[in-house]
């Protein structure tokens, strides 16, 4: 048994894939996009939280140089609207669908976005290098939010080789400054 079939046994529900009828999800997203120092790829889903709403889902890296010389790769979501009023931590898990590729369970610091959506940012560098590795995987992904008592946000979110490009030509971007 994987680990989705361990957490929907855990926390129920269904993923926003599994629904269908008058209140189908359906999703469009960009290709990977070089934005300053980031590259991010926003999903525009339909119906995800329920008939007639609409939730943008952005998952983006930075890379930044260090001293040294070294890159730093720091990676955060943001989901709008907001899921959480006020700051905190939760636990997220990014897996790519097959399973193949997982991140495991990691903290992430939740901020409230003024324009009312949340950012969560991966602080620790070993996880930050696990999200790397699956969006690396350039296949379909599964991105998790829980807190104590309930999943809050569970939905698959398409990827592709064009991650491996972007993330190249940023790397190379930073690094030529």
């Amino acid at each position: 048994m994987g680990i989705f079939d361990r957490l929907r046994r855990a926390f129920g529900g269904e993923t926003a894939s599994q629904r269908d009828g008058d209140g189908r999800v359906r999703v469009t997203f960009s290709p990977w996009m070089i934005i300053g120092d980031d590259i991010a790829k926003q999903y525009d889903f339909q119906n995800l939280g329920g008939p007639g709403t609409e939730t943008m889902v952005q998952v983006r890296c930075t890379v930044e140089m260090g001293s040294f010389g070294v890159l730093h790769h720091h990676v955060h979501f943001v989901i709008q609207p907001a899921i959480v009023m006020e700051e905190c931590y939760l636990v997220a898990f990014l897996a790519t669908m097959d399973e193949e590729v997982e991140s495991g369970f990691f903290p992430v610091k939740v901020a409230h976005l003024d324009g009312g959506g949340n950012l969560f940012w991966v602080e620790d560098r070993e996880s930050a290098r696990k999200c790397l590795a699956v969006l690396h995987a350039c296949k379909p992904m599964q991105f998790m939010v829980l807190d104590k008592q309930d999943c809050l946000v569970k939905i698959p979110l398409e990827n592709d080789s064009s991650y491996r490009t972007r993330f190249s030509e940023i790397q190379d971007q930073v690094s030529n400054r």
